[in-house]
């Protein structure tokens, strides 16, 4: 599974330093620049993007230093695939300069296949309609989707999308961790305008593939999710926060799957478990329920194709605190390479999010409600190597207390060794 390890945001052409941590595998740098400028002398490429001096691919169809560009919007994407250098790296856009508006993310990318180029050919499309969308059919299983956006009217990304930069009211850079191979297609609720788009598709190195992911909590007698699509997974994994002072709540689904628990942690209010099941019963419409009275539960469900189908749990551990922003998940090591690990917490402070560290990308949460629920995420991401893992989880607010669990599952098959790479990861395929 393709995880981004990092994301380093910028509004200016200008070069700037990326540091890259060691202990990533499989790593891809992608490069994403959109700028709004109408003097098309200035968002000119002089030369190919470098990032640590490297000359990087461009992803357009065209290649050489071509553009998506629909004046006054540009979109340039380019990639590096194998990074294994780690530290201090200079990032260059390639740009003339001088550019009255820019946006620009770099993406470092883990467990991402560094041996071809994008999974597809890259869309883009120019125009000035309603509502701009494009769509993009991958062959490979668990792609990440990328893609820049310039347009004249505000545009708002519909469910799925992860807008992970926005600059003023016109220029957008978001991602999407797709499923099964097919046809997906990345929409924008906007008035008709000026538009340059770009969407490329990058490949994940791994068995690891994330089918659906959901999060809810309502009230204080328990839960049931909004219903997803679980076509294709061979395990779910799920996290559970409730009141310790109550029963722990009663777990099912609607396609009849019995869940194996893991240990729960608590700090005497705050308590979180964690539970999964091999080769379930999948199918759309499919929905998840923790049940018990004033136990004020909320539930976050991830399911997977490509795991171990039997024997997959490996190791697991778990933390708690009181009156803190951050907690621990306690550490663990895994017996294999390749395995998928998967972080939760129950978190107190109504309203509030949380945010996690060690390059695990949060895949569902739900927030707390005053006087229904407790707080709920899931995070998850491949670890190449074999080593010890110990991420943080950061709130918001500081909240009565925090508790938290890690856990690790093996890969269908076991796992051949993991070579390192320089850094950070998402699909480039």
């Amino acid at each position: 599974m393709i995880t981004i390890a990092q994301k380093n945001l910028v509004t200016s052409s200008a070069d700037f330093t990326v540091n890259i941590p060691s202990g990533l595998s499989n790593v891809t740098i992608v490069a994403v620049a959109v700028c709004n400028d109408g003097d098309g002398a200035h968002t000119t490429l002089d030369g190919a993007f470098t990032f640590g001096g490297t000359n990087m691919t461009n992803a357009h169809p065209s290649g050489g230093l071509n553009s998506v560009r629909n004046s006054p919007y540009q979109v340039d994407i380019w990639y590096l695939k194998n990074e294994t250098r780690t530290g201090n790296q200079t990032m260059h856009w390639g740009h003339h300069g001088g550019i009255s508006s820019f946006q620009g993310t770099v993406y470092i990318l883990e467990s991402t296949d560094t041996t071809t180029q994008l999974d597809v050919t890259s869309i883009t499309g120019v125009g000035s309609s309603a509502n701009p969308s494009l769509s993009i059919t991958t062959s490979t299983d668990g792609c990440l989707l990328i893609e820049g956006l310039g347009y004249a009217n505000a545009p708002t990304a519909n469910a799925g999308q992860t807008i992970d930069q926005s600059t003023g009211s016109h220029m957008r850079i978001a991602s999407e961790l797709t499923g099964l191979a097919g046809t997906y297609t990345q929409d924008w609720i906007a008035s008709a305008g000026t538009r340059a788009h770009m969407l490329i598709a990058v490949r994940p190195s791994d068995g690891h593939v994330l089918i659906a992911k959901t999060a809810k909590g309502s009230s204080s007698s328990g839960v049931t999710t909004d219903g997803v699509d679980t076509t294709g997974a061979t395990s779910i994994q799920l996290a559970v926060s409730s009141y310790h002072i109550a029963p722990m709540p009663t777990i099912s689904d609607s396609k009849g799957n019995t869940y194996t628990a893991l240990s729960s942690y608590n700090d005497g209010t705050e308590r979180i478990q964690m539970f999964y099941v091999e080769n379930p019963t999948v199918g759309s419409g499919h929905t998840f329920t923790a049940s018990g009275l004033s136990s004020f539960a909320s539930i976050a469900v991830a399911a997977f194709k490509g795991g171990a189908t039997s024997s997959s749990f490996d190791v697991e551990n778990g933390n708690f605190s009181t009156g803190v922003t951050t907690v621990t998940t306690g550490s663990i090591t895994p017996t294999q390479n390749n395995e998928l690990i998967l972080a939760a917490v129950n978190f107190n402070a109504a309203g509030d999010t949380v945010s996690i560290n060690s390059g695990l990308n949060v895949l569902a949460q739900f927030a707390p409600g005053s006087g229904t629920n407790f707080g709920v995420a899931l995070a998850a991401k491949t670890l190449g190597t074999a080593v010890a893992i110990n991420p943080t989880w950061t709130a918001g607010s500081v909240s009565g207390g925090m508790a938290a669990s890690i856990a690790a599952f093996k890969l269908a098959g076991g796992a051949p060794p993991a070579a390192i790479g320089r850094s950070f990861g998402v699909i480039i395929g």
